[in-house]
């Protein structure tokens, strides 16, 4: 079972999937109490010279502080097991800011415009080496971007805004995470710009000034189309896993050949075992190693190319194990025990 976050955290970059057509972001409305002047000056000075630096979310969270606290009141997460209601055809790049860092016109002043003009644009992008998403600010001098009014719910909190035309209109879910709130850095050193690659399609990028009455300060948000032309996001995921995995499919094969005891690392010393336990089908029986000064057995699974560990002493399926890395792919089965094999 896959299960994805459908939450935005301010200054970083989420991809998050349509829901029944709808885009769900959570945002963190402590952190539009902090002064951010400083770091609005810094990016004033350095963007006109850079053209385009990332790194944003270094500065907004100068500490080290764990993706659990930045999605904390995110709500339950989405259960791919309801695929029909995910469309995985569809991933979304989310960045929310606050309207400070984007646009030199005070919060009390947006409200009740049609357009802002904006400093900076923010887009979520993919570093091309590190395959990893990150915000990315671009010089927009006097680009007009809309101001958008969110409209309340029932949902205490949770607020609908169209920023996609064509698309439901986006919920928003406004949190205060509870623990320490560490303010941005006051001595700013923007990082150094960076190219990131592939560069987000400018015609599938939508922003907006989000505002929401008296309720909560302005926020900036854009929205990137990302369309997975050639598979589903989790089919790519779990394609790019099993590539890492040593037990690759021989050419013509349908099957995993068994690796040599050397090439089996994670686990700690293996010593051939002598194979008892018939394959799938009935065709031969299953390799096998001794390991754990002989209180574990692991046996080879020629179809997912993993080993299969088991206790010795009764038989008991342990779970499976990449043979590359010694990593638990798969939990233990209570069903399954080769006791009769021991």
């Amino acid at each position: 079972m896959v299960y994805l976050s459908s939450a935005a955290a301010v200054g970083r970059s989420a991809l998050i999937f349509p829901v029944n057509g709808t885009l769900a972001a959570t945002i963190a409305s402590w952190i539009q109490s902090f002064d951010f002047s400083a770091l609005l000056a810094g990016l004033r000075d350095t963007l006109p010279l850079a053209g385009r630096i990332t790194g944003i979310a270094a500065l907004l969270w100068p500490t080290k502080m764990g993706n659990a606290e930045l999605y904390q009141g995110a709500g339950p997460l989405i259960d791919l097991n309801r695929a029909k209601l995910v469309d995985m055809r569809q991933a979304d790049m989310v960045v929310t800011l606050p309207s400070e860092l984007v646009t030199t016109v005070k919060p009390a002043d947006i409200r009740g415009q049609k357009t802002v003009p904006a400093m900076v644009v923010a887009q979520g992008v993919v570093d091309a080496v590190k395959q990893e998403h990150t915000v990315a600010l671009t010089m927009a001098e006097n680009t007009d971007i809309p101001v958008i009014t969110a409209q309340k719910t029932k949902k205490p909190n949770v607020y609908t805004a169209e920023v996609v035309p064509g698309m439901k209109p986006l919920r928003i879910r406004m949190v205060s995470p509870s623990g320490k709130q560490v303010p941005p850095s006051k001595s700013v050193e923007l990082p150094a710009a960076e190219h990131y690659l592939p560069q987000p399609d400018s015609g599938k990028t939508h922003h907006a000034f989000i505002v929401f009455g008296d309720d909560y300060q302005p926020v900036y948000i854009s929205v990137t189309r990302k369309e997975w032309q050639v598979k589903p996001y989790v089919e790519a995921k779990k394609a790019e896993e099993e590539k890492k995995r040593q037990g690759v499919k021989d050419k013509g094969h349908s099957y995993h050949p068994e690796p040599d005891v050397e090439e089996i690392k994670g686990l700690g010393e293996l010593k051939p075992g002598k194979k008892k336990t018939p394959k799938q089908g009935g065709a031969g029986k299953r390799a096998r190693w001794v390991g754990d000064k002989g209180r574990k057995i692991y046996e080879w699974d020629y179809q997912h190319g993993e080993l299969e560990g088991y206790r010795a002493s009764d038989g008991q399926h342990l779970g499976a194990f990449d043979p590359k890395t010694g990593k638990q792919l798969k939990p233990a089965d209570p069903e399954r025990n080769i006791k009769k094999y021991l």
